[in-house]
């Protein structure tokens, strides 16, 4: 029976952060994980395309890992990275059934970092009169976690909501486009400002600086199929840091199924991910679990009441396509990288009570395969005249809301067999939310000149719930918790040993990316939980 003063299952965002806290306050820890990894003639590919500069790469090696991102825009599909789908726990998803829903769930090492769109911002501190403590609670853990992230930023009016917690890197130059926008909203900045519309560039955990290491942005605009040269952060980056601490073992291959408490010890049941293997124990002073909202739902579930009926909470979130008022020539053939280039914030009471985020990206190969699906009905020699007209001029919103604008999904648990519980979720976007998300259109609509572009309402897309994976809420801190919410730390009733550390136990989910709050939050419960034993 392996032991360890402490436990966290799960090397995603949530695991890595609170590791590295405990560790800080020098607990030995046992860090269990399923770990997954991409497939090896993948990672050959991408090994040598990591050693060469851009431009002497080959094209059949860049073909093998680019991909079909307009296809992982279906409804059914997975958004792959270097071609693969590995970060996808696809026999559970398979399992588990979904009514109206599209949330994930992964077995991979680094979690879903290994697909996130690497934006990150604190939650403003208005957000937090949902929480039962302020912001300033984890202001800590948002500058240990930012110089993890050692986040590509710079001081803009951003800061009026979301201060630079930690020192920052100079921030990812802005593509063309970008910088035409940009430009035009300084030009309007007074404008937007009076109307509730605050800009700024994007804030990206992406490496521009090499340091001493070749883990750097060469603008190959891979971002969204993956970068060979690993510049967008990964909790696996963190976890290669932590495995040089002799105080740190990281034991991969288990999928936690169960937990146990006697009082003085937690135990912690997992399967082997390879059929026919033995299961195993782990003992530990106290258990984190980091599994994400889903994962860690099931465990708790099954851990106390697998029969329990429990509510999880999204973000509401849509694609607006905006046209530019001016081309940017040549734009198929600029090096650029292609995640968030600006972000945008309305306050607006008339939509709502709380902040709306917005991520602006400007052109990419998933714009261009758009354009080109749009014109596959047109003569040749006119959609080649008309596609780079259009995707010279063609920007997509991705927009977020708080999720105390919208719904709930419905989570209920059944046995099944091979795979401990089974899933079901069940929800659909509110007609409420659906209007609050016209109105953010429209209001970009009726600033078209001050912004720069021209908001396509007809072909604006609404994420089904869940979608993103932007989810969490299952098991609520409260500062009196009763039912299914937690503790401060994290902890549900008839569990003292056993942490929730992920986003299931935010209180709500603030319309900004919500992963830098939940390394945060992470972070700051393993620090308290160490406090609780007497350490520093």
């Amino acid at each position: 029976m392996p032991s360890a003063a402490y436990c966290v299952i799960g090397s995603g965002l949530a695991g890595v952060a609170c590791a590295r806290a405990l560790l800080d306050s020098g607990a030995e820890v046992l860090m269990i994980d399923a770990g997954a990894e991409c497939e090896d003639g993948k990672i050959e590919v991408v090994n040598r395309l990591a050693a060469l500069e851009p431009a002497r790469w080959s094209p059949e090696d860049l073909s093998a890992i680019q991909s079909d991102y307009l296809h992982a825009r279906n409804r059914q599909a997975f958004k792959p990275v270097y071609g693969s789908e590995f970060p996808y726990a696809k026999y559970e998803l398979t399992a588990m059934e979904q009514r109206g829903t599209k949330c994930l769930i992964s077995h991979a090492k680094g979690g879903l970092s290994n697909v996130w769109g690497a934006a990150v911002l604190p939650a403003p501190a208005a957000d937090f009169a949902d929480w039962p403590f302020a912001r300033k609670e984890l202001e800590r853990s948002y500058a240990e976690v930012g110089q993890m992230l050692d986040i590509a930023a710079e001081s803009d009016d951003l800061e009026e909501f979301f201060p630079l917690y930690a020192p920052t890197q100079p921030s990812a130059p802005s593509s063309r486009q970008a910088q035409a926008f940009l430009s035009q909203w300084r030009a309007n900045r007074e404008r937007l400002k009076s109307s509730g519309i605050v800009f700024g560039n994007s804030r990206l955990a992406l490496k521009i600086s090499a340091g001493n290491s070749n883990r750097r942005c060469r603008l190959t605009g891979l971002c969204l199929s993956g970068c060979p040269y690993s510049a967008i952060y990964n909790s696996r980056h963190t976890l290669e840091d932590l495995q040089k601490n002799p105080n740190f073992r990281y034991e991969p291959g288990w999928i936690a199924e169960e937990i146990k408490e006697n009082g003085e010890a937690a135990f912690v049941q997992c399967r082997p991910m390879k059929t026919g293997g033995s299961s195993a124990r782990f003992e530990a002073r106290r258990v984190f679990a980091a599994c994400g909202a889903l994962g860690t739902a099931k465990l708790i579930l099954a851990s106390t009441h697998p029969a329990a009926k429990l509510t999880l909470r999204y973000q509401p979130y849509f694609l607006l396509p905006v046209l530019a008022f001016s081309p940017s020539r040549g734009v198929d053939k600029e090096e650029l990288h292609t995640l968030a280039q600006g972000f945008m914030e309305i306050t607006d009471p008339g939509i709502s009570s709380r902040l709306v985020h917005l991520q602006f990206y400007t052109y990419n190969s998933f714009i261009k395969d758009k354009v080109r699906e749009i014109l596959r009905l047109v003569p040749g020699a006119i959609a080649e005249r008309v596609g780079p007209a259009l995707w010279e001029r063609l920007l997509v919103v991705q927009g977020y809301l708080n999720s105390q604008e919208g719904g709930t999904i419905a989570l209920t648990a059944e046995k099944s067999d091979g795979a401990g519980l089974r899933l079901r979720l069940s929800g659909r976007l509110p007609a409420s939310t659906r209007w609050k998300i016209f109105r953010v259109a429209a209001k970009l609509l009726r600033h078209s000149r001050a912004v720069g572009g021209i908001s396509l309402l007809p072909f604006m897309e609404l994420g089904m719930p869940g979608e993103g994976n932007h989810i969490g809420s299952v098991f609520p801190m409260t500062a009196r918790p009763s039912g299914f919410e937690s503790d401060l730390l994290g902890r549900v009733a008839g569990m003292r040993l056993t942490h929730a550390v992920d986003a299931s136990v935010l209180p709500t989910l603030p319309a900004t990316t919500i992963s830098y709050t939940v390394m945060a939050n992470a972070h700051r419960i393993a620090l308290e939980a160490a406090r609780l034993d007497g350490r520093p």
